[in-house]
């Protein structure tokens, strides 16, 4: 009489005349052996079960974000299956596809497959698709980013930021963040580019200032405020050393008293406006404090380009500065901070906004289409091409 076993290879499992799997699992997968025998002998024969019905979930969906112009929007997307599902993502009307670990100018994708978006503008908003994919099925979610801005409104200026320190372990530092605008701006704060730990030795003060007590060596890293409102974001950045006082090999520093800065010079003119330059003129501090003038900072703002606050200039020499490489036609505001060797002064008043003069090219090619009656360059002789 033939005796008949069937059982997984593995482990001793009980012996069935016939194997039934229902409502298969993922753990369900390996290799099958029936054997069969008499007197005389025994053969088998195997089999492998590969399980492919695990279709894609999310694990974390996006959410929709509201963020400033030049801030930064964060989504989130994972997702789990059997196979393990490929990740990607579409913004609505564009047919880029997002792959993780990849970076697609100002956009780029996590290899845990979050979307991060730097330096926000206008025209990033609209609907973010993240799609899952694999052999036994797909999924897809999407989320909205609203690009906040008032008007052409600047964003925030920080008016006291925090500055590079070293210092010894068990001591506190305190990390300035000033800032003003319209409207009023909010500050946080991020450590090597996440969130501040929930631990009550950090604390942030109601001027923005972030103080942490009983300083560990854990604590050192890159540490940056920004100061967001509808009107956009500002950054500032420091980083923050902590070291044993007993390493004879480390010079600690702390921030200066910013009483030791200089103060504001007078608010920026412009004396002269081309296509592509204006040249500023400022008043100097009668107060360049308890060390010498180093130089000047300058920095634009363009509501057109939706910049920020973008430094064009260190260590001014003088009271006056031509900035260069602007574009024609495109309004701008500009401050002027004064440093001397203990820090940078508060910004001075911003300027009244100026704008740069039209393309004489772009002039001439409206003048020769109306003299011509001509509708573009499609129109002209191939002996005239404008380019």
């Amino acid at each position: 009489m033939i005796g008949e076993n069937c059982y997984r290879s593995g482990p001793k499992s009980k012996r069935i005349k016939s194997l039934l799997i229902k409502d298969v699992l993922p753990s369900d997968e390996g290799m099958y052996i029936c054997e069969a025998e008499n007197p005389v002998g025994i053969i088998s024969a195997s089999v492998t079960l590969t399980v492919h019905c695990a279709r894609p979930v999310f694990l974390k969906t996006p959410r929709d974000q509201r963020v400033g112009l030049n801030g930064i929007a964060k989504f989130e997307c994972s997702a789990t299956g059997n196979p393990p599902p490929s990740v990607f993502w579409t913004k609505e009307g564009n047919q880029v596809l997002m792959f993780p670990e990849r970076s697609f100018g100002r956009f780029s994708v996590t290899r845990e497959g979050m979307l991060i978006i730097s330096g926000v503008m206008k025209e990033d908003k609209g609907y973010y698709t993240c799609s899952v994919v694999s052999g036994v099925g797909s999924t897809m979610a999407k989320a909205y980013l609203e690009v906040t801005a008032v008007g052409d409104l600047p964003p925030p200026i920080i008016l006291l930021g925090p500055a590079n320190q070293t210092l010894p372990l068990s001591t506190e530092v305190l990390l300035p963040c000033e800032a003003s605008g319209t409207p009023t701006p909010s500050i946080r704060w991020l450590v090597n580019s996440g969130p501040i730990p929930n631990n009550p030795r950090f604390k942030v003060l109601d001027s923005g200032t972030l103080k942490i007590d009983a300083l560990q060596s854990t604590d050192s890293g890159i540490y940056t405020c920004t100061a967001s409102s509808e009107s956009g974001e500002t950054s500032w950045s420091a980083s923050l050393s902590v070291e044993s006082p007993r390493n004879p090999n480390v010079i600690f520093h702390r921030a200066p008293d910013p009483t030791t800065f200089p103060k504001p010079p007078g608010q920026p003119i412009a004396v002269n406006v081309t296509e592509t330059s204006v040249t500023l003129h400022w008043q100097r501090s009668t107060n360049m404090g308890i060390s010498p003038l180093i130089g000047y900072r300058v920095e634009y703002y363009s509501s057109d380009l939706q910049s920020g606050w973008v430094v064009t200039a260190h260590h001014v020499a003088s009271e006056s500065h031509v900035v260069h490489n602007l574009r024609p036609d495109t309004h701008y505001q500009f401050l002027v901070r004064a440093e001397n060797s203990h820090g940078l002064s508060l910004p001075s008043p911003s300027s009244k906004v100026i704008k740069t003069h039209e393309s004489q090219y772009h002039n001439f090619k409206t003048w020769f289409y109306d003299r011509h009656d001509t509708q573009g360059p499609e129109h002209m002789t191939t002996k005239t091409q404008f380019h």
